[in-house]
């Protein structure tokens, strides 16, 4: 009691001064609030992949060091698709040629690939010849063309790359190397000339799509402006709509929105400050601290307007609704703020950033509800008809009726619904195509498709092979040993296209034995080897090389394998099979970890499983701790662990039966979920024992009571939540999508839960409590102590 009246003086004079001084705070914080918030300006928005991968990711060293060595592998590709499904026609190969050609032009481009530029080798008198496959397309005849589709469809470095096997697609791939300075302006303003280009030379008779890494992180920067333009309209319409229809105020209505709004734009400004950059993960963020802060304006205003009913003034109203939300909307902000603060276990900064961008949001809600909104609705002239506004207050004391009956049944009802569907979890497949990433509706996704469908893969695995020294590229050993590892490729499931540096040379000893198809293998002299790649180098035109197929010292060669659409479980499956078959076949300067984007996206998936594991753990313990402060009880704390805990088992089950794909974001939906999923069960539980103790009531009533004076703001704060989470389904970020479905299911689980099975916990632990109690009374023995 003493505790109580303490606390009770500090929120008095806690309002006194703030009452006192209404005016200077809230000019005070709104200086504030536009201060923090100018840090927006230095926020800038970056799409590329890379940005998910910390620079000492082993994959990501991998790959660096293959960028490094070798031609980069960033790119554009065009898809083209003449209507007539044959390429090798005169206008299809004229129209092909004028874009390749043009390409070479367009900004941050340093090669360009194409079915016409193809360096073809022919055998001459004096050696070989290396000439484009196409020169002058109008000029040939129908024999030339046939002899162009024979020579295109039989050349297996062509083949499933710049043509398909049918000719009925051809591919042309620009090289790019990005200074990566400015991520908004590089890749739309290449991509804003290439399709300048394709409509100069625009043919109603070919279609062209466009993929390649240019176009996925473009799509990644425009899902997350598309995100900001239209999500964020959203749920500003929501937060108005549901508020108004709950409080019927329009001063309430604005005084919410403002506080959504301003712990928005100013967590968003210090992320800003902390030069932290905006990706299509990030932009989920804002819509996540507006649904939160929101639910906390509810619980605050509904507290207003029942206090106003009971008959106090204004002034009296908000401080009695601070007094009795201080301490539980303080509990639940915390586990809000540590579930998200767990996201900085990730090993992708992206999510980092999101969980540490939310957190901030949700504390900056937290003071403004209870600092500067106080004030604002002490300064506003409001209240006089508020004591008989319409508000919507659902009497759900027939739940607590219910629960009081049936609580054994309840917790029966809920062992036996966890052991049916918690073994679905299993069901769960470990993805993350980052085909995948992008809904439907985007253009990337259905021209990738097309590719992939039509022309070649966008899944690969990549090696630098070394040679063991200097100039040993064509070492025979080395090559037969490429070769026994390109024919291992090429046994395994989906693979497309395996791009070796035998192939060139194998083509080289064909072409230099007057095209016989029996000598398309490795020459039988090394020093033939080396002369054959020497004529080659010399004979290239100016402004072609191999770096895309050999390093500059010729003391490794790039090894790529690309695959048809695949879940990254079974990618990295073939990429450690892979390794396998390196470490026991080859010799050791060969090994090299296979890597690619895909394989990287695989094992961040596989770590952020390894955090979500800890984050879930780390929440559990700050469950305990908040509720054990909350309730001043081991036991409570302990015990209200199960229905906080299965609202993620249950929902990771139902994904299972529905869905059955979990990828990078889905795995952080447990631990920030943890955090929101227990403010309910706060609730409860400090109304519980608050009125319990102070009205005297005994279990049953005091549940009962509980759900009649708290359970309308519960209700309402969490189908704000699953509303507010759920907006994210629009999304056209797969990633931002499922992580919003998910969580809005976990959530709506939670509110069943905390309906249900916290108060029959609670009930149960009543009743042990007080068997305990009437044993000690009836058996002296117990009781022995009390006599002494």
């Amino acid at each position: 009691m003493k505790v109580r009246n303490n606390f009770n003086r500090l929120i008095d004079l806690y309002f006194d001064f703030m009452s006192k001084y209404r005016w200077s705070i809230f000019f005070v914080m709104l200086i504030g609030i536009f201060a923090l918030s100018s840090g927006v300006r230095f926020l800038r928005i970056n799409g590329d992949m890379n940005v998910y991968f910390e620079k000492s990711n082993p994959q990501m060293k991998g790959l660096n060091l293959i960028h490094e060595e070798y031609e980069k592998t960033d790119n554009l590709i065009l898809v083209i698709a003449p209507k007539d499904h044959n390429v090798f026609t005169k206008k299809t190969l004229s129209f092909v040629k004028a874009i390749t050609d043009s390409a070479w032009f367009a900004p941050f481009v340093s090669r360009v690939d194409g079915l016409t530029n193809y360096q073809n080798v022919k055998s001459s008198e004096d050696g070989i010849v290396i000439q484009d496959l196409v020169s002058s397309p109008m000029e040939l005849s129908a024999n030339d063309l046939m002899e162009i589709r024979k020579l295109a469809l039989g050349d297996s470095i062509l083949l499933k790359r710049l043509v398909s096997p049918q000719g009925h697609v051809a591919g042309i791939v620009l090289t790019v190397d990005f200074p990566k300075k400015d991520f908004v302006g590089e890749g739309p303003k290449l991509i804003s000339h290439i399709n300048n280009l394709l409509k100069k030379h625009q043919d109603p008779d070919i279609e062209v799509y466009l993929t390649g890494t240019v176009m996925v992180d473009n799509a990644f920067a425009e899902s997350g402006a598309q995100d900001m333009s239209t999500l964020i309209p959203i749920m500003i319409f929501l937060i108005v709509l549901f508020v108004y229809l709950f409080n019927r105020s329009w001063i309430s209505t604005l005084s919410c929105l403002f506080i959504v709004l301003f712990s928005a734009i100013v967590s968003m400004g210090i992320i800003g400050f902390m030069d932290v950059q905006v990706t299509s993960s990030l932009t989920s963020g804002p819509i996540m601290i507006m649904t939160i802060v929101i639910a906390d304006g509810i619980h605050f205003f509904t507290s207003v307007v029942l206090a106003m009913r009971s008959g106090l003034q204004k002034e009296a109203a908000i401080k009695e609704s601070i007094r009795l939300n201080f301490i539980p909307l303080f509990l639940t902000t915390i586990s809000t703020v540590l579930g998200y603060l767990t996201m900085n276990l990730s090993d992708s900064p992206p999510f980092r950033d999101l969980g540490n961008l939310v957190a901030i949001g949700a504390f900056v809600g937290y003071i403004l509800s209870f600092v500067w909104l106080p004030c604002l609705l002490l300064i506003l002239p409001w209240g006089k008809n508020m004591a008989k506004a319409k508000v919507r207050v659902f009497d759900l004391s027939f739940i607590g009726v219910f629960v009081t009956k049936k609580w054994k049944f309840i917790l029966v009802g809920t062992l036996a619904s966890t052991l049916l569907i918690a073994p679905f979890i299993s069901k769960n497949k470990l993805n993350d195509m980052f085909l995948d990433f992008f809904s439907d509706s985007l253009k990337i996704k259905k021209d990738t498709q097309f590719t992939v469908d039509n022309l070649t893969g966008i899944y690969s695995i990549e090696y630098s092979l070394g040679a063991g020294g200097s100039n040993q590229v064509t070492n025979l050993k080395y090559l037969q040993k490429l070769e026994e590892f390109e024919k291992w490729f090429k046994k395994q499931d989906k693979v497309i296209q395996v791009s070796s540096f035998t192939e060139t040379i194998k083509k080289l000893n064909m072409v230099m034995h007057n095209d016989s198809i029996q000598y398309y293998c490795l020459p039988k002299d090394e020093a033939m080897a080396s002369q054959y790649l020497l004529l080659y180098e010399m004979s290239l035109p100016n402004g072609q090389n191999l770096t895309n197929q050999i390093n500059l010292d010729k003391s490794a060669t790039r090894f790529r394998v690309t695959f048809k659409n695949m879940y990254t479980e079974d990618l990295r499956k073939i990429e450690l099979a892979g390794n396998e078959w390196l470490k026991k076949n080859a010799p050791s300067f060969m090994y090299f970890d296979g890597t690619s984007t895909s394989v990287m996206f695989r094992y961040l998936s596989e770590r952020n499983i390894r955090f979500m594991i800890e984050g879930f753990l780390l929440g559990i313990i700050t469950i305990v701790l908040c509720i054990i402060f909350a309730t001043k009880s081991l036991k409570t704390g302990l015990i209200t662990i199960l229905p906080n805990v299965l609202p993620s088992v249950i929902a990771f089950g139902f994904w299972g039966v529905f869905v059955g794909k979990v990828g990078l974001a889905v795995a952080f939906v447990t631990s920030f979920t943890l955090g929101i999923v227990v403010d309910n069960s706060i609730h409860f539980l400090t109304k519980y024992n608050m009125l319990k103790r102070e009205m005297n009531l005994s279990p049953e009533e005091a549940t009962i009571k509980t759900f009649e004076i708290a359970g309308s703001s519960m209700f309402v704060s969490t189908i704000i939540l699953v509303i507010g989470f759920l907006v994210l389904m629009f999304s056209p970020f797969q990633l931002n999508s499922n992580m919003g479905i998910l969580s809005a299911i976990t959530l709506a689980l939670s509110l069943v839960y905390d309906f249900l099975l916290t108060p029959s916990l609670v009930l149960l632990l009543e009743k042990i409590s007080a068997k305990r109690k009437k044993q000690n009374i009836t058996n002296p023995e117990t009781n022995l102590y009390a006599h002494n």
